[in-house]
């Protein structure tokens, strides 16, 4: 049969020729890619955006388990709330894949691995379950970018749900677990558990939407994964592509017709709208909103992770557009003192 998958499961019936797929009813655009399976070495999705390449952050395995938390906490001063501390669950999933990485570079140190799982169990202990997805909250307030919408806690991000997609297709391609791969899906089902409008009560991180305006029933729209849930969408960059990268991890890891069909409408929103983000000259804008301005980091990210999609898909597209990105506004070559974990 064309096009068999892994996942049998997942498979659908569709003209894989089409410039259109359905994702939970939804009509979405979807162009064609030849997706590349990268050898490890380069997987996009990693906690240092692969500016580097990727190292073992906690060579002593003896001590994971005492000074690693198993949940990851930020502390804030916001929205008139002074010292609010909560769930990262960004920070808490990067740091799975932090150590992940450092159970495949010591040759496989069970205490990587052990220490993964004991963080995996609080995660699932505190994610919130809808329609079949695992949704992993923030707890803390925060606000959208640019202040002009507040998050209140609990609130859930694409970005973080696309880290966290990563670390669990990571744990099961390490350890062939089923219950890994379970994990693995459920949190991709949290993709496909799509809106076309996003004033609704329940959670969402991914919206059906032709930007800026939303669609009729009938209309096809493009798939955005959004950082953060707000109404209207904001779609910001960064967080958007983070969310890809778990995406591309779930294929290549876990697969199926259905992940290769969402991976290429993310693809696809990228392709169509990495334009959108250019300012001729300047830097690219944090976000479609146009609410924050970016800054030189975030334009370097940008320019960091058009290449990796150049990478993972062969479009020569996100290979021309860093080059121009990079000749509006000088790159910022990356600084050890600047952290993700230290910007999010």
């Amino acid at each position: 049969m064309e096009n068999e998958t892994k996942d049998t499961e997942n498979n659908r019936t569709q003209d894989v020729d089409s410039d259109r797929v359905e994702i939970s009813g939804i009509p979405v655009h979807r162009n064609q890619y030849d997706l590349v399976e990268l050898p490890f070495e380069g997987w996009p999705q990693y906690g240092e955006e692969r500016i580097l390449p990727p190292y073992c952050e906690y060579p002593n395995a003896a001590a994971v388990d005492e000074e690693i938390p198993d949940l990851q906490m930020n502390t804030v001063t916001l929205m008139e709330v002074e010292n609010d501390e909560g769930h990262h669950p960004l920070r808490t999933t990067r740091t799975m894949m932090r150590l992940i990485h450092c159970y495949r570079e010591s040759d496989g140190d069970e205490r990587y691995l052990e220490k993964a799982d004991s963080i995996s169990a609080a995660l699932v202990d505190i994610a919130t379950e809808q329609d079949g997805a695992l949704y992993f909250p923030y707890t803390f307030d925060w606000s959208s970018p640019g202040g002009e919408q507040p998050l209140y806690a609990p609130w859930f991000g694409g970005m973080s749900q696309g880290t966290a997609l990563t670390a669990y297709a990571h744990l099961y391609e390490v350890t062939g677990s089923e219950h890994y791969r379970e994990l693995a899906e459920r949190v991709f089902q949290s993709f496909t558990n799509v809106r076309r409008t996003t004033g609704e009560d329940d959670i969402w991180t991914t919206v059906v939407t032709e930007t800026p305006t939303e669609l009729s029933d009938a209309e096809m729209g493009y798939f955005w994964i959004e950082e953060y849930p707000t109404e209207p969408p904001n779609h910001v960059l960064n967080g958007f592509v983070i969310g890809l990268f778990g995406l591309y991890d779930y294929w290549l890891h876990v697969g199926g017709q259905k992940s290769e069909d969402v991976l290429q409408a993310a693809l696809t929103t990228a392709e169509d709208h990495i334009g959108d983000f250019r300012e001729p000259g300047e830097i690219s804008w944090y976000a479609l909103s146009r609410e924050y301005r970016g800054n030189v980091h975030y334009h370097s990210t940008h320019i960091n992770q058009f290449e990796l999609l150049y990478d993972l898909s062969g479009q020569e597209l996100f290979l021309e557009a860093a080059e121009t990105f990079r000749e509006d506004h000088a790159y910022e070559e990356y600084r050890p003192d600047r952290r993700w974990d230290n910007l999010k």
